[in-house]
């Protein structure tokens, strides 16, 4: 597996996440229960394969901060969140396809970092950010509320991880794109690896995953 670099190219690793442009995560984006263009059971990659990628693929969803620092996280100034609403229905279903297709591929990438743990060694993968650190009280209490995450509140790996969650609820535009991530048990990989990391804070972790599950199920 390569080592992500945070770079001007940026790299598409699970955890430079390309999360969804904007200030937030689309988690009060429309959940509807669209049917996806059939390319889109097809769209993500395997893991062994997204975490091989050495740069973003086109229409990656964010770009990663320009330094392995908790303080380069993406900032809200310089990314925006959804998709233009003039564009044509079907160059729309298009771009909802890609971004769908981004975040699967996302997920893929930190579950092989999860898997061959390869975290530890790597922070940059995750924006340098605490491991061990705590989910932010903000960034909980949006994700209860089943609003948008924002990217100032994010401070560590946790929060980092919940942002992925987030997309769950509504960030997932097509019904066939949340269906493939609980097939997969996305949710599921991230809950066993933050209560192992943070046992303390396993009620909270384990309220913010219900409700993502929760969601991925509607």
């Amino acid at each position: 597996m390569p080592s992500w670099t945070a770079k001007p190219s940026p790299p598409a690793s699970a955890a430079s996440a390309r999360p969804p442009p904007g200030s937030t995560t689309s988690a009060a984006s429309a959940n509807t229960a669209n049917t996806a263009p059939s390319a889109t059971a097809s769209a993500s990659t395997t893991p062994s394969s997204a975490a091989a990628r050495p740069s973003a693929s086109a229409g990656s969803t964010t770009a990663p901060p320009p330094s392995a620092t908790p303080s380069s996280a993406p900032s809200s100034a310089t990314i925006s969140a959804t998709c233009p609403p003039h564009l044509p229905a079907n160059e729309l279903a298009l771009a909802h396809l890609v971004r769908d297709a981004d975040k699967l591929d996302i997920y893929t990438v930190l579950d092989h970092a999860i898997e061959t743990d390869y975290l530890p060694s790597h922070p940059d993968v995750y924006w340098g950010l605490p491991l061990d650190g705590p989910p932010s009280p903000a960034v909980v209490a949006a994700l209860e509320r089943g609003d948008s995450v924002d990217y100032a509140d994010i401070r560590s790996f946790a929060d980092f991880v919940f942002i992925q969650l987030a997309w769950c609820n509504g960030g997932l535009h097509y019904a066939a794109s949340r269906r493939l991530a609980l097939e997969r048990g996305e949710v599921d990989v991230r809950r066993r690896y933050l209560r192992t990391l943070l046992p303390a804070h396993g009620a909270v972790i384990d309220r913010c995953c219900d409700i993502a599950a929760a969601a991925l199920a509607k």
